[in-house]
């Protein structure tokens, strides 16, 4: 896509911001001592999740929390599930693909087709894992844009966040279009709980900045 309104970049960012780690973010449900995620498992709806991100250039600037709610809903038919604040929500299949972002009335802000070939980690997760994403994002304007990373999982590691202690999987991504992911994904809660965004001059989102996230407090529902 060669150009992108800044009121639907500040959308997005408003909204990229209210749901953070829950974008792709989701869950392995093992335990901490296996050394594979095998599968996609959501954290249970009503589990609470408060964030902590610093922003620089595109992304914004200074720091903020932002608390979201762990839900189930449908989409067009479709059972998700969804990281809901006052901003709006992400939504994701039941394979952990990104779906949708939406406003607070449901209305769509940015779609993935197909979501299996979007955002979302490929099951299951060991050390030397790596998978490419490719799909298409559809923006409230009607305008197209390609979704591409390449992606492996680098190492499985301990990570600490003001929310706790967790044994981790740390999660690279790429995309031509000047973004570079860095996760930290925790199996015990099925989130991510530490998050590093960094984009690059001639990424179309307004350019150069860079956004880290991380838990600063956790309820999980059982």
């Amino acid at each position: 896509m060669d150009s992108i309104s800044e009121k639907s970049n500040a959308r997005r960012g408003t909204l990229a911001a209210a749901v953070g780690l829950g974008a792709a973010l989701l869950a392995g449900g093992c335990a901490l001592t296996e050394t594979t995620a095998s599968a996609f498992k959501p954290p249970p709806p009503g589990t609470t999740i408060t964030r902590q991100e610093n922003n620089t250039g595109s992304f914004g600037t200074g720091s903020r929390e932002v608390k979201t709610t762990v839900g189930a809903s449908t989409w067009n038919g479709m059972e998700v599930i969804t990281f809901s604040s006052a901003q709006g929500a992400v939504l994701y299949n039941k394979n952990g693909r990104l779906v949708a972002f939406v406003n607070p009335a449901n209305k769509p802000i940015v779609t993935w087709d197909p979501p299996e070939g979007g955002h979302g980690f490929r099951y299951p997760l060991e050390v030397g894992k790596t998978w490419n994403e490719t799909a298409r994002m559809t923006m409230p304007d009607g305008k197209v844009a390609p979704h591409e990373n390449a992606c492996s999982v680098e190492s499985r590691e301990e990570t600490t966040v003001p929310a706790g202690r967790f044994m981790t999987f740390k999660v690279h991504c790429t995309s031509p279009r000047g973004l570079e992911l860095t996760q930290w994904y925790a199996p015990g809660p099925g989130l991510v709980v530490k998050q590093i965004q960094k984009r690059a001059a001639n990424n179309p989102f307004g350019g150069a900045g860079t956004r880290e996230e991380q838990i600063v407090s956790l309820d999980l529902k059982r």
